[in-house]
C-alpha cells in the first residue's frame, strides 16, 4: 500500500514503513514526515473494525474538547484513513521521536542509547511521564497496558511522550472501550487470569503498574519481584514477595543492592508499602501525586550532592551522616590551621561541607522519624582551634566567644570578644537555621590567629541570652572564670548545671535551652 485517503476522500502517498507490531504497521506521510498512519493488519480489522472505528471516533472528540489533541507528548488519534475503497483502515497521528523507556531500563542499552545519562536524568524523565499519565487520568483515561516499549524519550532532553495510545482504556459519557492487551508481569494481583478484554482498569491498578515502572527505570530494567531463590516474578507479585525490604534478602545479584541502597530513604518505604501490603490491598498503594512529590524532593537533593548520581553505584551507601564517619577530618583540617600560611578558600570549603553534613544529619532524622525536616531544624555553632589558626563557624542563635590574657602592670587582665553577630529573631521563624532553606549567605565563619586564643566558648542560646548582650559588645566574665577553672581541672558539669539553673540566670529567661562547650588553653 503507498496511497490512502483522509476524511474528505484526498489521496496522501505513504514514505517507507518505519515499523510493524502485532496489531499495526506505521507509516509516515510523504509531504508531511511529522504526521504517521497506523495502519491496523486485516485481521485485527474483521475482528474489531466497528469498535475500532467508534474508540478512535470518541478519542477524536476527546483531543478536540481537550488539550490531548494538540499535545506533543502523546501519539494521539487526529483523523480517520480510510482506503481507495472507502473502508476504514486506522488513523493519522502526530510523530513521535525518540528512544524507548526499555533501552533506559536496561543493564547495557542505556550506555549506547543514552551516553550521558545520571540518575538526575532517570527523574526528570520520570516526573515527565507522571505529569502526563496524570493528565490522562484527569480525563477518565486508564493506560491499561504499561509497556516501556510505548514510552519514548528524547536523550537530548527530558521530554517523554506516550505512544499507541489507542490502546487505552476510554470512558467518555455513556461510553466504555476496555484497554484490552497487557501483560501479567505489569498487572496487579486483583486483575490477574481475567481477560485484558473484561478488565476494568481503575486509579489504584494504574498506581500499582506505575510503581513497577519507576523501579524498573530506577534499577535498570530489574523487576521489583525478581527474587533470588523464589518463584517467578508474577507469583512472587501475587504474594507480595518484594525482596528489597529492609533485610534486603532475595536481592538479586550484581549492582542491585548498591543502587537500592543509594535511593531516598521515603522513595524506598513507598515501593516497599506498593509491593508488599499494596500487592493484596489497593488502597495501600501509592498515588501519583506523592510519587512526584518523593521525586522532586529526590531530583533537588541530587543537586545539592547528597545522593550518588551514578547509573551503577560501585559500593552501596554507608551512614555518612550517623557519626561513625568523618568527614575527611584531620587530614582536611590540620594543614589548614596548623602551618603558617593562610588558605581562606579552603577554610570556606570545609566550613561549606561542615554544614552539608550538618545538613545531612537532619536529613537521616527526618527519614527516619517520618517527620519534616523543619521538626529538627537547629543553630550550629563549631570553633577548631589549631595550632596557628583558629577557624569558627556560625549559623543561627547563640554565641561564639574567644579570650585573651594581657599582662597589665604585673596583672592580668582577661578580654572577651564575639565572632559573627550575636543575637535572637524577635520570632522563631525569622532565625536562621540548618536546614533545607539554607544558602551560602546565611554561613558565617572566618579565622584568626591562634596565638593569643586562651579559650573559646560555644553556648546556645539560652545562654547566650544571660552570658552575652543582644549586641554582642558586653560579655560576662563568667566566662572567664570557669575557663580558669578548666585550666585547673576544677570545672564539672555539675557547676555549669547549677549556674544555669540559678535563680538568678533564670530570672527573665525566655527559657530556651542552656548549653555550652568550652576549650581552655594552659598559661
Amino acid at each position: 500500500m503507498n496511497q490512502i485517503y483522509d476524511e474528505t476522500g484526498i489521496p496522501k502517498q505513504l514514505g517507507e514503513l518505519l515499523g510493524r507490531g502485532g496489531e499495526a504497521e506505521v507509516y509516515p506521510l510523504e509531504d508531511r514526515p511529522d504526521i504517521l498512519f497506523k495502519k491496523y493488519h486485516d485481521s485485527v480489522l474483521q475482528k474489531r473494525r466497528e469498535i475500532l472505528i467508534n474508540k478512535i471516533d470518541v478519542m477524536k472528540r476527546l483531543g478536540q474538547e481537550s488539550e490531548l489533541g494538540k499535545s506533543k507528548n502523546l501519539s494521539w488519534p487526529l483523523i480517520h484513513v480510510y482506503d481507495n475503497q472507502k473502508n476504514w483502515i486506522g488513523y493519522a497521528m502526530y510523530r513521535a521521536d525518540g528512544v524507548t523507556m526499555f533501552h533506559l531500563a536496561h543493564a547495557m542499552a542505556y550506555k549506547k542509547h543514552f551516553p550521558d545519562l545520571d540518575r538526575i536524568k532517570i527523574v526528570a524523565y520520570l516526573i515527565n511521564l507522571l505529569k502526563e499519565v496524570k493528565k490522562l487520568h484527569n480525563h477518565g483515561i486508564m493506560l491499561g497496558d504499561y509497556n516501556l516499549q510505548n514510552i519514548l524519550l528524547d536523550p537530548r532532553s527530558d521530554k517523554v511522550t506516550l505512544i499507541d495510545c489507542d490502546s487505552y482504556q476510554i470512558r467518555y459519557k455513556d461510553k466504555f472501550y476496555a484497554c484490552e492487551v497487557g501483560t501479567p508481569d505489569m498487572t496487579p494481583k486483583e486483575h490477574q487470569n481475567t481477560p485484558y478484554k473484561d478488565l476494568v482498569r481503575t486509579l489504584e491498578s494504574e498506581y500499582f503498574s506505575i510503581a513497577i515502572i519507576l523501579f524498573k527505570a530506577l534499577m535498570l530494567g530489574r523487576h521489583p519481584y525478581d527474587v533470588v531463590g523464589g518463584t517467578d516474578p508474577v507469583q512472587n507479585l501475587c504474594n507480595g514477595k518484594f525482596p528489597y525490604g529492609k533485610d534486603g534478602r532475595g536481592i538479586p545479584k550484581g549492582a542491585w543492592f548498591n543502587i537500592w541502597s543509594h535511593m531516598p530513604y521515603k522513595l524506598k518505604s513507598h515501593f516497599i508499602q506498593t509491593f508488599t501490603e499494596g500487592a493484596n490491598n489497593p488502597q495501600k498503594r501509592t498515588d501519583i501525586d506523592t510519587w512526584l512529590r518523593e521525586l522532586n524532593i529526590y531530583l533537588q537533593e541530587m543537586r545539592k550532592g547528597w545522593h550518588a548520581l551514578e547509573i551503577r553505584p560501585d559500593r552501596p551507601k554507608v551512614s555518612d551522616y550517623k557519626g561513625n564517619k568523618t568527614i575527611e577530618g584531620k587530614q582536611m583540617i590540620a594543614p589548614l590551621l596548623d602551618v603558617p600560611e593562610t588558605n581562606d578558600e579552603a577554610c570556606k570549603k570545609f566550613a561549606l561541607l561542615t554544614v552539608k553534613h550538618a545538613q545531612g544529619i537532619l536529613k537521616d532524622l527526618a527519614d527516619e522519624h517520618r517527620r519534616p525536616i523543619k521538626d529538627f531544624r537547629c543553630a550550629l555553632l563549631i570553633t577548631l582551634a589549631g595550632t596557628v589558626h583558629t577557624l569558627w563557624l556560625k549559623i543561627g542563635d547563640g554565641a561564639l566567644v574567644y579570650e585573651t590574657i594581657k599582662k597589665i602592670d604585673g596583672q592580668r587582665i582577661c578580654e572577651l570578644k564575639t565572632l559573627g553577630d550575636v543575637g535572637k529573631g524577635e520570632y522563631a521563624n525569622t532565625t536562621t537555621f540548618i536546614d533545607e532553606y539554607l544558602t551560602q549567605n546565611d554561613v558565617q565563619m572566618g579565622t584568626m590567629p591562634s596565638e593569643h586564643i586562651t579559650a573559646l566558648f560555644c553556648m546556645s542560646d539560652g545562654a547566650a541570652e544571660k552570658l552575652v548582650s543582644t549586641d554582642g559588645k558586653r560579655v560576662s566574665t563568667r566566662l572567664s572564670d570557669w575557663a580558669e577553672l578548666l585550666r585547673q581541672r576544677k570545672l564539672a558539669r555539675s557547676k555549669l548545671s547549677e549556674a544555669f539553673y540559678d535563680k538568678d540566670f533564670q530570672n527573665r529567661h525566655s527559657g530556651d535551652d542552656c548549653s555550652i562547650a568550652i576549650i581552655s588553653a594552659e598559661i
